[in-house]
């Protein structure tokens, strides 16, 4: 899988997801605070679009996703300048990466409960979200 042509899928993602919250004032345009999930899950779509097997992850405050790519695990998330303005707008590192504080805090990427490979079980770790926040609620989505 070619890396490269990931990093550019995923900057087109953050741009749409940019333009989506421009419509949706619950969204900051600036670093997606609100919009974590609906951007994880429409990259979470793309990957599996791409015929890989990504896993949404998620606690009761951020949503991100892992990925086997090339036989290296990586963690992606378009929203984590939400958290800290040093934070990368796009971060896409493969786990031998210092992983960012909050995740290793807040979200145990191996917890079965906040880790879904399905649509449907996104939606179930989801149903407790604000309709502005939840993918599955909100209409238009981005799509890649």
């Amino acid at each position: 899988m070619n890396l490269k042509q990931i990093k550019k899928d995923l900057t087109l993602i953050r741009k749409k997801v940019v333009e989506f919250s421009k419509d949706h004032k619950t969204i900051n345009s600036k670093t997606l605070e609100c919009g974590c999930s609906i951007a994880s899950f429409v990259i979470f779509q793309h990957l599996k679009h791409l015929g890989l097997n990504p896993v949404f992850r998620s606690n009761n405050i951020h949503c991100f996703v892992t990925c086997k790519i090339n036989e290296k695990e990586y963690f992606i998330d378009l929203s984590l300048k939400q958290f800290h303005p040093k934070y990368p707008k796009i971060y896409f590192k493969d786990s031998s990466a210092p992983h960012i504080p909050l995740w290793v805090d807040h979200v145990d990427p191996h917890k079965k409960k906040r880790a879904a490979d399905t649509e449907a079980k996104i939606k179930r770790i989801l149903r407790d979200w604000p309709d502005s926040q939840n993918p599955f609620k909100c209409e238009n989505i981005p799509k890649l």
